[in-house]
């Protein structure tokens, strides 16, 4: 794997970046949330590493904390001669909106989706398949985007609840009329068609998707999927 960094277009192996990621630590019966790391270079700043576990927290959560920590650290203010200043007033004032909100009880779950996701997906057994570009064979192409369900829940969840409060969106189209001459076009309203599916109730059948992903005697699989994640809605 390469990666390209600097005002110079410089290409370097990305492997000799690994050392600046944090580690996650994790074993067979337990798992760390997450992992920080600061690596200091001399004479040109640090960076701050952070990995986190997705089974506790989505990418809003997580944005949250670190909001919340920069303003922290920014109430940490310096003093004539290098004194640090502890606002300890401003610090323990988080503003509105990073203010993590850890209520639970608030979601309403009658289908029991906790559950059933967690029962199929600890079932499944499939192969560990490597990432790699391949010709695609199925009949069908899906699109499998993240959801945000804090505002779209009823009752809605507030936007600084902290949790994972993500579900997944898919856009599905015919191989063939993919990789026809409107392919893209094609592509275009399938996205546009899966979101506004969304306003007919974000959870609308969704017992039945780990099902759908996997395929089973009575369910086929919905075809080759491509995932993708991020949101530019963080403000981060």
């Amino acid at each position: 794997m390469l990666l390209l960094a600097g005002t110079d277009n410089v290409i370097c192996d990305a492997t000799t970046c690994h050392p600046l990621v944090s580690n996650l630590l994790a074993s067979d019966d337990q798992s760390a949330v997450l992992a920080i790391q600061i690596t200091v270079f001399p004479n040109c700043g640090f960076s701050i590493g952070i990995t986190y576990d997705h089974v506790v927290l989505d990418g809003k959560s997580f944005v949250t904390f670190v909001k919340s920590w920069t303003h922290i650290c920014r109430s940490l203010g310096v003093g004539i001669g290098g004194d640090v200043h502890d606002d300890s007033q401003s610090r323990s004032c988080l503003p509105a909106d990073h203010k993590p909100f850890y209520d639970r009880t608030i979601i309403n779950d009658p289908a029991k989706l906790e559950s059933i996701f967690s029962n199929k997906l600890l079932n499944f057994g499939g192969p560990n398949n490597r990432i790699k570009a391949l010709g695609i064979k199925d009949k069908k192409v899906v699109l499998r985007f993240p959801v945000d369900c804090r505002c779209r829940l009823e009752p809605p969840l507030p936007r600084t609840y902290f949790g994972n409060c993500v579900t997944t969106g898919f856009a599905v189209v015919e191989t063939e009329f993919l990789l026809g001459k409107e392919g893209f076009s094609v592509a275009v309203n399938a996205i546009s068609e899966a979101i506004k599916g969304l306003d007919n109730g974000v959870l609308d059948g969704a017992g039945n998707w780990v099902s759908g992903l996997m395929g089973n005697t009575s369910t086929p699989a919905l075809g080759y999927v491509f995932p993708v994640a991020s949101s530019r809605r963080f403000g981060f």
